[in-house]
């Protein structure tokens, strides 16, 4: 039996895609109370910044959002309650591995549509929630964040 030696240069492509760091940017809504599931399917499906969506994990969907211009990005919508005490919290996820994170260009169009997504789901589903959306990044800044808000993943930002 023989063995062939890995040529240096495939094992640095393995290593380098093992080793690349993630890109995570996020933005969250507080919504009380908790939103009904029906609404928020039909926010969904009329929603001028999804172009799709799918059901995905328990408390979570699936959605191609769009902006203005015809762009278009996968994320997840997560539905949560972080702790029992705590309001309901709408998250849309941005998940990239960050060599293939957009480009800056197309960082204000990711934030718009994930934030009108959001707020168009308070509107129709938690109409008495406070419209404030934080946006946070993990991997690199995001300069359209600070549109928004900005707090570092795992912090909550503090409020007036």
């Amino acid at each position: 039996m023989r063995f062939r030696l890995a040529t240096p240069a495939t094992l640095l492509a393995f290593a380098t895609a093992a080793c690349d760091p993630g890109f995570t940017m996020t933005l969250r809504q507080p919504l009380g109370p908790a939103p009904e599931a029906a609404c928020v399917a039909r926010t969904l499906s009329t929603s001028r910044f999804v172009s799709q969506s799918w059901t995905g994990a328990e408390n979570g969907f699936g959605v191609t959002l769009r902006d203005g211009a015809g762009r278009t990005w996968s994320a997840t919508l997560e539905l949560l309650r972080p702790r029992r005490d705590s309001a309901h919290v709408a998250s849309v996820r941005y998940n990239y591995l960050l060599y293939s994170r957009p480009g800056a260009d197309e960082e204000p169009g990711m934030v718009a549509a994930a934030a009108g997504l959001l707020g168009e789901l308070r509107a129709a589903c938690a109409p008495a929630s406070a419209p404030a959306v934080e946006c946070a990044t993990q991997g690199a800044p995001v300069a359209a964040c600070a549109a928004v808000g900005r707090a570092p993943l795992g912090e909550e930002r503090s409020r007036p």
